[in-house]
């Protein structure tokens, strides 16, 4: 596969000599550059995208020297032609928080806000408390667990709005669904789990911390939402496990994932669901108090709990960069790996 790069003042060609469909276009673009900014606006005009800050392909012996943004597009038949104007507002909202972003040095932590559509809380209240599912030819309706990912659309800065992903949408077992290596995931624990063990409360798992952390040693996993019957639960990664890096945690899986086993079950309490709401939230809320406080006191995640009728408030999310940059899409990611596959060959 080709990879065409262009920079700066260069034109934007709509037929490139030597490309072929999908072969891979960069747009470097140097912020000391006195037309930067009428460039930038270009790039994004002709739908240039997956923003990153990076000093890779620049002389590694000029210290300090200023990250270049890099851009890309999949060359194809849109290439050349310019996009709408609310994609291009779109792109040029992602740019922003790019720049605006960009970390010194990889210990420094983003942060942001994110708020769940009412089509992302409805889908994860449902399919925790009602939707059934006819199994096989004349089976019974019954429950199974759902996962998948999210979007992230920015609805003013550092706030997104939070959709879901139904092509990824995966429908599982039972009382275990599959994962998918994305920035931000979702799965679900049905109703039918809490009668059948009479349980009134199903925080997440020692496999559902294992999975995530899987997912974010893999090079994702900005944070992971748990849909109950009680209300949602957030993991992400804990600044002080981000400290020791995913390459590390990657390596040494199997020992992180034992230390999870050994200290990060907490048996469901056994009770009924009520009928009545607030008699549950009574009993939901000294239980779950105790447990969030038990896990935060933990090293390795942090984990919140919101209330169904609380589930449409900002969240804030703190997660760890990736090469300095704060990203925000698992395109982002894949365009990262790019350009250290191309430095490599520089």
């Amino acid at each position: 596969m080709t990879t065409l790069i262009l920079m700066d003042d260069d034109a934007i060609n709509p037929h490139p000599q030597g490309l072929a469909i999908d072969d891979n276009i960069i747009f470097m673009l140097d912020q000391t550059h006195p037309n930067f900014t009428k460039n930038t606006d270009r790039a994004i005009q002709y739908g240039f995208r997956h923003p990153l800050l990076s000093t890779k392909f620049l002389d590694a012996s000029i210290k300090g020297k200023m990250p270049h943004l890099f851009m890309y597009h999949k060359y194809n038949n849109d290439y050349g032609n310019p996009i709408d104007s609310e994609k291009q507002q779109a792109n040029k909202k992602h740019v922003n928080f790019c720049i605006s972003n960009y970390k010194k040095t990889q210990e420094d932590l983003c942060s942001l806000n994110v708020i769940l559509s009412e089509e992302a809380r409805n889908y994860l209240h449902d399919y925790s408390k009602t939707y059934r599912f006819k199994m096989g030819n004349g089976g019974h309706d019954e429950q199974r667990e759902v996962s998948g990912r999210f979007f992230l659309f920015e609805t003013v800065p550092n706030t997104f709005l939070v959709t879901v992903d139904k092509d990824t949408a995966n429908l599982g077992g039972k009382e275990e669904t599959a994962s998918i290596d994305t920035l931000a995931s979702f799965h679900t624990h049905p109703l039918d789990a809490y009668h059948k063990y009479r349980v009134c409360m199903a925080w997440p798992s020692v496999d559902d911390y294992c999975v995530f952390l899987g997912i974010y040693a893999n090079g994702f996993g900005m944070f992971h939402i748990l849909g109950t019957v009680e209300g949602i639960y957030v993991i992400t990664i804990s600044d002080r496990l981000a400290k020791e890096g995913r390459e590390k945690i990657k390596n040494n899986f199997q020992y992180y994932e034992k230390q999870i086993k050994d200290h990060y079950h907490v048996n469901y309490p056994t009770c009924n669901i009520q009928e009545d709401a607030e008699e549950n939230e009574n009993v939901w809320s000294k239980k779950i108090e105790k447990y969030l406080d038990t896990m935060n006191s933990k090293k390795y995640f942090y984990v919140q709990f919101i209330l169904w009728k609380d589930a449409d408030k900002p969240i804030n999310i703190t997660y760890n960069s990736i090469d300095n940059n704060c990203m925000l899409s698992d395109e982002q990611i894949k365009f990262n790996n790019l350009l250290k596959e191309q430095h490599k060959k520089k």
